[in-house]
């Protein structure tokens, strides 16, 4: 072989060479950059996420501090407090429509508190209207702390206040308020609040709530089951609704959320 094809096979060779090592390097610039875009991808559609969250908490938030400021024109003489343990502003206002709307004869509360001052305070302002008003709490000091703040805001002597402490239910064998049918007796509730017993007791601890009180639910009758935003409640109101087809079931995820169950009867309520 001359010397010049020699060197023309070296050059060919070191052409060769170069062009494997720039396709392998190409290729792995290649990997690097499409593993660069999809994560920047991916932190872009997080960050869309995460605005769209923030702005729908504020969203959330400016509703429920219009819905607290507006609570505030009930003129209570002694502070209501809402969320946290309490119900909050955005059952609050479903309460208050509900009661000015369907005005109800018979409410039954399971679990005492400020949904108790709520629905004294818009009783006493709305004309002609005097439910009765059953409060069952299986806490003996939490039921006379919403006596004493009723007292304190002039409307104690509307509600008749029961002490139920919780024992076995027979007919789930959960923990539930002992003695409630007896003091229910009779009773045709049109509104049932459900806020209690605490979820942590057991699970789907508010469970026995409908199975207990069919009996002393009227014709026209709705359930409101407070903070369906946790999975047991969501559970618990589609259990009631799968197990009672003749009440509809809507569930509102806003702040605690709460589910409302109404017997068909009442479809057609302007209410949120």
């Amino acid at each position: 072989m001359n010397p010049a094809m020699t060197i023309t096979l070296v050059i060919e060779i070191a052409t060769l060479a170069f062009l494997v090592v720039f396709a392998l390097r190409l290729r792995g610039w290649t990997s690097d950059t499409r593993d660069r875009i999809e994560t920047i991808n991916r932190r872009t559609a997080e960050i869309h996420a995460e605005q769209a969250s923030q702005r729908q908490m504020l969203a959330r938030s400016t509703t429920e501090i219009v819905n607290t400021a507006c609570l505030s024109d009930l003129g209570f003489r002694y502070p209501v407090f809402l969320a946290d343990w309490s119900i909050d502003a955005f059952l609050a206002r479903y309460l208050v429509q509900f009661l000015l709307e369907h005005r109800p004869d018979c409410i039954v509360e399971l679990g005492s508190g400020s949904s108790t001052l709520l629905i004294a305070r818009c009783a006493s302002v709305i004309d002609g209207y005097a439910p009765r008003h059953i409060v069952i709490d299986h806490e003996a000091k939490y039921l006379d702390l919403t006596r004493q703040l009723a007292a304190i805001n002039g409307f104690d002597k509307g509600i008749e206040y029961f002490h139920c402490p919780l024992s076995t239910d027979e007919h789930t064998g959960m923990q539930w308020y002992g003695g409630v049918g007896e003091h229910l007796a009779g009773v045709q509730a049109q509104l049932i609040v459900v806020d209690g017993p605490p979820g942590v007791l057991q699970p789907l601890s508010r469970y026995p709530a409908f199975p207990s009180l069919a009996v002393h639910m009227a014709p026209r009758c709705t359930l409101l089951l407070d903070d369906a935003a946790r999975p047991d409640e969501r559970e618990i109101a589609r259990r009631w609704a799968a197990e009672n087809p003749e009440f509809e079931l809507t569930i509102n995820p806003a702040g605690h959320g709460y589910a409302v169950l109404t017997r068909r009867e009442l479809r057609g309520s302007r209410l949120p």
